[in-house]
């Protein structure tokens, strides 16, 4: 931001008023991108700058209003049920690596290697952990039971699962080889 476009006052205001929004947010967006993105929202961004704002400062106003333009358009609150189809895809790639070094599946998501650089979660959006499910047929299944913690439901309290073939026709294990992610997925029917 120009220092030619705000005054002294309201160039501390506006920094100020950054400083308040990152302090009441918690954010799970990348550190690199938190300095410019750690707003609770456009709105709280612009109640704080206008807040602090003298009305004289007409350049101040139209710069607030610029830059809530631009932040609705480029901020995304990132849902429970986003960060949950994040963490089961994520975490099928850690069974895919265990075995692919062991040569054979995990008995449980607490087995799982760690990822350098990811989060490695194995809860769900609401921070419950996710089920992990193998079947007869070896169908590797992992769930979460939505927001309301209870199987079945609707909207966001529905149920979020994923699965995944871990053997071939022939009964050969399929997870852990080359392309396993990309071809072994259960598709579901409507």
């Amino acid at each position: 931001m120009s220092s030619k476009l705000l005054s002294k006052s309201d160039r501390q205001c506006f920094e100020a008023a950054g400083k308040r929004n990152r302090q009441l947010t918690h954010s799970t967006i990348p550190p690199r991108f938190t300095s410019t993105l750690r707003s609770t929202s456009p709105l709280s961004l612009m109640k704080n700058l206008l807040a602090c704002m003298s009305a004289k400062s007409i350049k101040g106003l139209a710069l607030c209003a610029t830059a809530t333009g631009f932040l609705s358009c480029c901020l995304h609150v990132i849902t429970p049920e986003e960060m949950t189809h994040t963490a089961i895809i994520e975490t099928f790639v850690r069974i895919d690596l265990y075995a692919k070094q062991k040569g054979q599946l995990p008995p449980t998501l607490a087995e799982l290697p760690e990822r350098a650089g990811y989060a490695n979660l194995t809860t769900d959006g609401w921070g419950r952990p996710l089920q992990y499910h193998l079947d007869g047929d070896g169908v590797i299944t992992l769930i979460s039971l939505g927001r309301d913690g209870k199987p079945g439901g609707t909207g966001a309290d529905a149920d979020i699962s994923e699965s995944y073939y871990s053997r071939r026709k022939d009964g050969t294990l399929w997870v852990g080889a080359e392309l396993w992610i990309a071809e072994a997925m259960v598709r579901k029917h409507h």
